[in-house]
């Protein structure tokens, strides 16, 4: 495997990773510069979370009671709404079924959805709020003030084409959410979705080259999730 660690990008940075220092994780790896974590999954990643990630039974990922979720959405707010404007157009990669979208959108002008599953964009589109049905990868000839993603990059395999992606299509800020100190750190023996596990130096060394890191906000148990999170807010350069 590539020695390159895919968020600061030293060229020698992974070494093999273990639980206790003894025995290896299998396909797992960590940086010696930055303490990024990478598990190197030898199966089809888009094809594990649409089979098994968001399916209905033991194997899928269930939604969190509504009122719970919302009450993480109004701190998310609550934590950002200095970066948003009634003027701005945003954009919400992984959206799910719009719930903070349909939320948050009193404050823009207008917020787009994107997700790659159908069943979710046609739950958005249920609510009245535009959709894109694709990776966010894909997405072209589009910019939007504010772009946010909430519990996404820590699925995505290729984060550096994602920050490439973001230095195109965010004109303003970049807000994003991923987990961090959880019973995912060491991660799960198995792979449970997360290709990837941030600490607050190793994001802020993925978006350095186009972004100005603002604030990153360690969310104990119960604020942001059910886990505790880091909410990342990044001016583009």
């Amino acid at each position: 495997m590539d020695k390159k660690c895919h968020a600061c990008g030293f060229k020698q940075g992974y070494i093999p990773y273990s639980l206790d220092g003894v025995n290896k994780l299998e396909d797992t790896y960590r940086c010696n510069i930055c303490s990024h974590i990478f598990r190197h999954f030898k199966g089809d990643v888009e094809e594990y979370h649409r089979e098994k990630y968001r399916v209905v039974g033991e194997e899928g990922h269930k939604m969190y009671p509504k009122e719970e979720r919302l009450q993480y959405i109004n701190n998310i707010i609550n934590n950002c709404k200095k970066y948003f404007d009634t003027t701005y157009d945003a954009l919400e990669i992984g959206s799910g079924d719009g719930l903070f979208a349909h939320t948050a959108q009193k404050h823009f002008k207008n917020i787009v959805c994107s997700d790659m599953d159908t069943k979710m964009t046609d739950k958005c589109a249920a609510l009245g709020l535009d959709t894109i049905t694709s990776s966010v990868l894909d997405i072209s000839n589009q910019s939007y003030d504010v772009v946010f993603g909430f519990d996404v990059l820590e699925h995505v395999v290729d984060i550096q084409s994602f920050k490439d992606k973001m230095k195109e299509i965010v004109k303003k800020y970049l807000i994003l959410q991923v987990p961090v100190n959880r019973t995912m750190v060491p991660p799960n023996p198995t792979f449970d979705g997360h290709s990837h596990y941030f600490n607050k130096h190793s994001i802020v060394c993925l978006f350095k080259d186009g972004f100005e890191s603002l604030n990153v906000f360690y969310g104990n148990r119960g604020d942001l999730a059910r886990g505790p999170e880091l909410l990342c807010v990044f001016r583009r350069k």
